[in-house]
Formats: structure tokens, sequence, C-alpha cells
């Protein structure tokens, strides 16, 4: 297997840290096959070019920045491609519907009927295992605003877990741990340091500090751990000091091979 990242930063795309530009969007290869979390502005990096007919994506939630990257889409706006999304349902309107919805006056000048792509929506269950396109998916459920999931995805006897978005703290939850436990990668939100939470109101936005992140990982005996969804001031300099073997500062553009 191999993981792509696309784009590795939190909030919104473009900025001027020397992580990257583009929001959250990972791509796990095994193969042939793809299957690629979170369609944030990384994901054109994969899909501009990209001449498969069918993907597969897979979605954490449904904020801005996990799906900014969605109606720039270039496989939208042709009848050849199909493109099969799954994720948590977080209304009685379905995935596919969720994020057409975004895509309308006055806020972009693209309409439903130009979408001319197949989409299908494929609902997840957490701690319910699923086959995507080759790939072992299990999610699990998480506290951040308006709900999420992080992801267990497992291929080729080697297994990933992306943890976006993470709130502070998880080092404490069992299940987490057992969850992530014997990963070969984890891919997790570090949007924060701890100094930054003597500002209360931070805790309230749902994401993880570094320090948080990096304990979960030393509990789950797991190969290594990137660090990713970057504040969009964090420079490389600000995290460098974290990194040891086993432990990356991820950057837009980066790929493991597992």
């Amino acid at each position: 297997m191999r993981v792509s990242l696309y784009g590795t930063m939190g909030s919104i795309a473009g900025g001027f840290s020397d992580l990257g530009r583009n929001t959250t969007s990972v791509v796990i290869h095994n193969g042939d096959k793809d299957l690629i979390v979170d369609l944030g502005t990384g994901v054109l990096q994969h899909m501009i070019g990209n001449d498969d007919l069918e993907h597969h994506i897979l979605l954490t939630h449904y904020h801005l920045d996990h799906i900014l990257g969605f109606p720039f889409v270039p496989q939208l706006f042709s009848r050849d491609y199909t493109l099969h999304l799954y994720g948590p349902q977080s209304s009685d309107k379905s995935i596919a519907e969720e994020l057409v919805g975004v895509m309308r006056e006055p806020f972009l000048p693209i309409k439903r009927e130009h979408i001319l792509a197949t989409i299908t929506s494929n609902p997840i269950v957490e701690k319910t295992r699923y086959m995507v396109n080759g790939f072992a998916v299990e999610a699990f459920h998480i506290n951040h605003p308006g709900g999420s999931y992080v992801y267990a995805i497992q291929a080729d006897g080697k297994k990933v877990v992306v943890l976006c978005d993470l709130p502070n703290g998880m080092e404490s939850n069992e299940e987490l741990i057992a969850f992530c436990s014997k990963s070969d990668l984890i891919y997790v939100d570090a949007m924060f340091v701890e100094s930054e939470f003597e500002n209360v109101k931070l805790l309230q936005y749902g994401h993880s500090s570094v320090e948080s992140a990096i304990r979960l990982f030393r509990k789950t005996a797991s190969q290594k751990l990137v660090l990713g969804h970057h504040k969009i001031s964090r420079q490389y300099d600000d995290l460098k000091h974290y990194e040891t073997d086993d432990i990356v500062v991820g950057r837009d553009d980066m790929e493991f091979q597992l």
C-alpha cells in the first residue's frame, strides 16, 4: 500500500504555511485500486488528469474544508465517470444531495444540471466492516461539532487509520486506542499545540493538539504517526522538534510506502 497526502491543511486553503496550501485529502493506493479520503482542495491533485472511470470516496464529515474540492472535480461534468460516495448519514438527505447542495447560486455558478457523472450514495454505519474497492473499511464516531467519523482502512495485510477531525484528549479513550492498534500508519489531526489551549474556547473546535496525538499514538503499538490538518499559520519550524524516527510532520504531496 501507498499513502499520498494531497491536502494537509485545516480550515481553509491557501494561506502562507510552508506545510501546504490544500485542505484535507488523503489517497490510499493498493495496486491499481485507490480509496480517496475526503474532498478537500487537495483532491484535485489526484483527480485532474486521472482517467479511471470509477472513483471511491470516503468522507469523514461535511465541513467545508473537507468537501471544498468537490465542485471542481472535472469528472463531475462527464457522463463517462462514476463517483461512489461513502460517509455518515448526517440528515434525511443522501450524501450526494448534501454535497451537491453547496453547488448553487449565489455561492457558485455551477448548477445541478451541469453534473453529468453518475454519483452513488453509500451511508456508513460505525463499527461495521465494509469492503470498498478492495479495502476493508471500519468507522468510529467522534465528538466533532456536527459529528464525524475516523476510519481504519486495511488491505494487503496493511492498516492505515485516518483521524480527522479528532477532539483533544482522546488518548484516554480505550475504544479508540483499540481501533487504532497495530496500524502501519496513523494520519492524525494535530491542529494545535497544548500551549494554545490556554484559550479555553479552542476546546470547542473539536481538534487535537500535537502532544495529545503523540500520546495516543504511543498507546497503539503502531509503526508511524503523520501529523496533519495543520493550522493555517503553522510553519514547519514550529513542529520539527516533534519529529522522530516514527513521527513525521505531514506536508502536501508527501507519499509513504507501507
